[in-house]
């Protein structure tokens, strides 16, 4: 077992783009947190910690394409309990990412109720009219 104190790295599992970076240098992490979303053939694989530490460096930024095994952060090891001691909030299981509500909002332009122009209203008599056809 790795001591206190130690840095490691923190690797990509998979060739992949990095989507997002959801830590930044100096925060406290602790096991099984998300450190960052990378996308491989159209999905989203979240990259989590491995244990309680500090990011001490990030070598990645949004968009880059990273290959197997390239180092996405290092961490520096703390005891357990003095990452746990500092507060970090709870994950909001109904907190929409910041990505993903801007997919959202793109999407809903496409929608049929925010294109009233684009949509064709067929009367009932129209539609009767095919019928007897």
């Amino acid at each position: 077992m790795v001591g206190a104190g130690a840095r490691f790295a923190i690797r990509s599992p998979l060739v992949g783009t990095v989507v997002s970076i959801d830590v930044a240098i100096g925060d406290v992490v602790r096991p099984g947190q998300s450190i960052a979303v990378i996308e491989s053939m159209k999905m989203h694989h979240v990259v989590e910690a491995a244990c309680h530490g500090l990011v001490r460096s990030i070598e990645v930024s949004q968009d880059d394409t990273l290959e197997d095994g390239e180092t996405i952060v290092f961490i520096e090891q703390t005891a357990g309990e003095t990452a746990a001691a500092v507060s970090i909030d709870a994950a909001d299981p109904d907190a929409i990412r910041a990505d993903l509500a801007e997919v959202r909002v793109r999407h809903a332009f496409g929608l049929d109720e925010n294109r009233p122009d684009a949509v064709v209203v067929i009367s009932t008599a129209r539609l009767s009219g095919f019928e007897e056809a």
